[in-house]
């Protein structure tokens, strides 16, 4: 009986190791217009292009299967007179846990994680 539990807990173990559940704290601390989108290729996943006005806060979740297998992209537009809304900066790393992330985005508009918890992050600027 104790084998099988054992058993089962590396079942569960196993299990749980590949899967993903991040809180995306986004804070704006510029008063300049923009959007931000993050895509998540590993499990088919993206935001939708959140607007900022000035100085403020939106949170994203983002769940999912091996999300470390693919480079996650976040991108931030700007506004153009011309064709609307431009590409300002994008960032893309390797990110995976079961935790939260705060990502600030300032002036110029670049992407920057400043804290996480349980969550981690390679192979970019981004991560900080």
């Amino acid at each position: 009986m104790n084998s099988l539990s054992i058993i089962f807990l590396f079942i569960f173990i196993s299990n749980c190791c590949d899967s993903c559940k991040i809180t995306i704290k986004l804070k704006s601390q510029t008063k300049a217009k923009f959007k931000i989108q993050i895509l998540v290729p590993s499990v088919k996943q993206k935001s939708e292009r959140l607007l900022f006005t000035g100085p403020e806060e939106k949170k994203l979740q983002i769940d999912g299967e091996n999300c470390l297998s693919k480079k996650w992209i976040v991108r931030t537009w700007k506004p153009d007179s011309s064709s609307g809304w431009v590409i300002a900066k994008e960032e893309s790393a390797f990110i995976d846990g079961m935790g939260w992330v705060r990502i600030i985005i300032g002036d110029d508009l670049r992407p920057q994680m400043k804290d996480r918890l349980s969550v981690f992050c390679s192979e970019s600027p981004l991560c900080g």
